[in-house]
């Protein structure tokens, strides 16, 4: 191999040599910088899974916040229509109430007329009795004894004209 150019010296040197350097690289340089490597990649895993993890936390939460809104609009949904329930039931009391006051107002009314319509007769009947015999009294120029028995007459003739 000299005929090469090769010395087998320095060649088992460069083996010795570079063996040497591969196993010095391999034990204080290469172990240490894949060892890092290693711990580096388990930490981004774990960043990443600790990410994805408060992905889905957050993701949960916006859905219970979701649902508590929705459930709490139906509540509000639910009150407004109770209220406004209530509120109908308690316009119709009182409409009912007034109803039945206008009608007692009426009614009391419709007596306190035919009451006074009754006085008023009776004061006209009286009335048309006391002008009937001054009216008599006139025609026949002299005064008549007003009995009972003649101012029953002149009711019972002035009661049967208003009938």
């Amino acid at each position: 191999m000299e005929a090469l150019g090769i010395d087998f010296k320095i060649l088992l040197a460069q083996i010795i040599n570079f063996s040497l350097l591969l196993f010095i690289l391999s034990k204080y340089l290469y172990k240490p910088i894949i060892k890092v490597l290693e711990e580096r990649k388990k930490k981004q895993e774990e960043t990443v899974l600790k990410f994805e993890e408060a992905q889905r936390k957050l993701t949960e939460i916006d859905e219970e916040r979701a649902k508590i809104l929705k459930k709490a609009e139906e509540e509000g949904a639910q009150l407004i229509k109770k209220g406004r329930l209530a509120a109908q039931e308690e316009r119709e009391k009182i409409l009912n109430q007034a109803r039945n006051q206008a009608k007692q107002i009426v009614e009391k009314g419709h007596l306190v007329v035919a009451k006074e319509r009754k006085a008023l007769e009776e004061e006209v009947k009286d009335e048309a009795v006391v002008i009937g015999i001054a009216v008599a009294e006139k025609i026949l120029g002299e005064k008549i004894k007003t009995s009972e028995e003649l101012k029953n007459k002149w009711q019972r003739l002035v009661n049967q004209l208003l009938s």
